[in-house]
């Protein structure tokens, strides 16, 4: 069971950075995306997407170092990223529940409007961050040849993950 560590950090960080890169190459559009949303206050909109952008960042370096890391860094890791899927999850569905054709600034080149795979992905994130935390509980150590096939097995998900959008877009 601790063979998954390396894997489910390796999707989350890779997916966290990509995201942020996303967020970051354009942030106007990024900001816009939020005031969209019409959840929050408009003059609190840009600090939520500066807090977001920082969250996301913190959580990159704390699930990229995670298999190298302490048990409880580790664990809050795992834990602050199932956090932080889950509220995107529910922000994208009552935004979908509105009717909102918010567009999502993350992944790919579609830059696709909110959709019911953008609540999936995110409900397959959390799933791979509980996995990560309880392997986290879990003592012991991992042999090199584990930790490299978790590790790439990581990141061929992530990169699903991440092209979830242009895939779909393919068999549309």
């Amino acid at each position: 069971m601790k063979s998954l560590l390396p894997g489910c950090a390796t999707i989350i960080a890779v997916v966290l950075a990509v995201s942020l890169a996303g967020k970051l190459r354009n942030f106007p559009e990024f900001v816009e995306s939020i005031k969209a949303l019409d959840f929050i206050p408009r003059r609190l909109v840009a600090l939520t997407a500066v807090l977001i952008a920082a969250i996301e960042s913190i959580l990159f370096l704390m699930t990229a170092t995670a298999p190298l890391g302490d048990r409880r860094t580790t664990m809050a890791a795992f834990a602050l990223s199932a956090m932080l899927f889950t509220v995107f999850g529910i922000v994208i569905t009552i935004s979908l529940s509105r009717g909102l054709a918010v567009r999502c600034h993350c992944f790919g080149r579609a830059r696709a409007a909110f959709s019911v795979r953008h609540v999936v992905r995110n409900g397959i994130l959390v799933v791979i961050a509980l996995a990560g935390l309880a392997t986290s509980a879990s003592t012991g150590m991992v042999g090199v040849p584990e930790t490299v096939i978790s590790i790439a097995s990581g990141l061929f998900c992530a990169i699903f993950l991440i092209a979830m959008d242009d895939v779909s877009e393919l068999f549309a």
